[in-house]
């Protein structure tokens, strides 16, 4: 079977709801990603698709209309899922997303300094995270895959890479996420606005206090914030 026949039928295997199929698509029109990195961002997705079902998560609040959910950690990694109703059509956040200038403006609750390191898919970009009380600023190295699904839906594996690129003077972490964007589930509205799901999981490495580390993760999900409004306000 061919790359592109094996993409579109995966694809509609995936229609139904993208957490419940198999990950080999997301590899289907890339000829040239090497085998070691399709594994890493395979891995990613069994890992964390479970977590695009908040239902199976535990509530710990809702700020700025996001609704961010936690499940326990495993002693090193601490995991969040946020969600939030965008009303604009999936494309145009995902677009937002992906685009370096307009990520580095609606991620900055989160991160205080970035660079795009290699811009052709999939894209690598160093991030520094904002000081929170009692932790220093860490950094992280993302690499980043798009795939669209057949029903207008966008999703983002993004895989850490600590090794490439140099150490700095501070803490580098591990991050691992997903970012799923789909049509508004509820009727009329799903051509005009979309459901995003962002499920995280991160190592801050280095000693730090559980408390600091809970509020700091819970931070992240909150990028959502910004995303949201930039987006509705780009369709105004």
């Amino acid at each position: 079977m061919s790359r592109a026949r094996l993409f579109r039928a995966a694809a509609v295997v995936c229609s139904s709801g993208l957490a419940a199929c198999s990950c080999g698509w997301l590899h289907a029109r890339d000829e040239q990603i090497p085998a070691d990195t399709a594994a890493a961002f395979e891995a990613v997705w069994t890992r964390l698709s479970p977590l695009l079902e908040v239902g199976k998560m535990s509530k710990r609040g809702t700020w700025d209309g996001v609704t961010v959910y936690s499940k326990p950690g495993d002693g090193k990694s601490v995991f969040r899922t946020g969600q939030v109703v965008v009303n604009v059509p999936a494309k145009v956040v995902a677009d937002i997303f992906w685009q370096w200038d307009t990520y580095k403006v609606f991620d900055s609750k989160s991160t205080a300094d970035s660079k795009l390191l290699k811009a052709e898919p999939p894209r690598l970009a160093w991030l520094l995270s904002v000081p929170k009380p009692l932790i220093s600023p860490r950094d992280f190295v993302v690499l980043s895959r798009r795939t669209e699904s057949p029903d207008g839906g966008v999703l983002f594996v993004n895989v850490s890479m600590p090794t490439a690129h140099p150490a700095t003077s501070s803490v580098r972490g591990d991050v691992w996420s997903l970012l799923k964007i789909q049509p508004h589930p509820e009727g009329d509205k799903k051509a005009k606005s979309c459901l995003c799901t962002y499920t995280i999981e991160v190592q801050p490495h280095g000693w730090l206090p559980m408390k600091a580390v809970d509020m700091a993760a819970d931070d992240m999900p909150l990028a959502l914030v910004g995303l949201k409004a930039l987006a509705e306000k780009s369709a105004a």
